[in-house]
């Protein structure tokens, strides 16, 4: 499914407000420009005032496409529990037409015995759609979604967003995923979660750490 959106931020107002009407009008124009056919027609400092915007669409164009892929692989995998599922079904019915009492087993999902029960699906946990019991799936979802930021930025962040909606007890919120990537998107454009530092050294041995020469 092809991407058909894109996201503008309430700090990004902030340079739109010194524009004129003019200059604010090409500029929502080259945000549809380059969001429906990746071209850019700006000129001058209307050029360079495009570029945070651009940023902030590349970025998010790619965590759409890792997030789809995820869930297309999240997708086969439900079919393949929904199978798994109607196999276990048949396997309960064929039990309680031969009147037996005992013990059937199977995956480790189903139990039948004087009374039946089916656990939870894991696709419900892997969707988002429970809320987990601790911070840390949380955590470990965001470094899937954000793997270029710093990782103790990502971990407090996601810390005070289990403990905010946890007061809450996930009111409103119906797949806590969908809802951590608002809320990262916008701790990143606050510029509350930074970039990870790049360094590297270089052939003659020198350390660079953000493009700039280490002592």
């Amino acid at each position: 499914m092809a991407k058909n959106s894109f996201i503008l931020f309430h700090d990004q107002k902030e340079v739109v407000d010194e524009l004129t009407d003019e200059q604010a009008g090409k500029l929502f124009k080259a945000i549809y420009e380059y969001n429906v056919n990746k071209k850019i027609n700006l000129k001058g400092a209307l050029k360079l005032v495009f570029i945070p915007f651009k940023t902030a669409f590349d970025r998010n164009n790619d965590k759409w496409d890792e997030t789809a892929k995820a869930r297309s692989e999240a997708g086969k995998k439900h079919k393949g529990n929904q199978y798994t599922r109607k196999k276990e079904m048949e396997q309960m019915e064929q039990v309680f037409q031969n009147g037996t009492n005992g013990t059937v087993s199977v995956s480790g999902s189903v139990n039948v015995s004087d009374s039946v029960s089916v656990s939870v699906s894991d696709i419900d946990k892997l969707d988002g759609v429970i809320p987990p019991d601790t911070p840390t799936p949380i955590f470990d979802y965001s470094l899937y979604l954000f793997p270029k930021y710093d990782e103790n930025d990502l971990k407090q962040r996601c810390e005070r967003f289990f403990k905010y909606y946890k007061e809450k007890k996930w009111q409103g919120v119906t797949n806590w995923k969908d809802k951590l990537e608002m809320w990262i998107d916008e701790d990143i454009s606050k510029g509350k979660i930074k970039e990870k530092e790049k360094t590297f050294t270089d052939e003659a041995g020198f350390t660079h750490k953000d493009g700039r020469r280490v002592f």
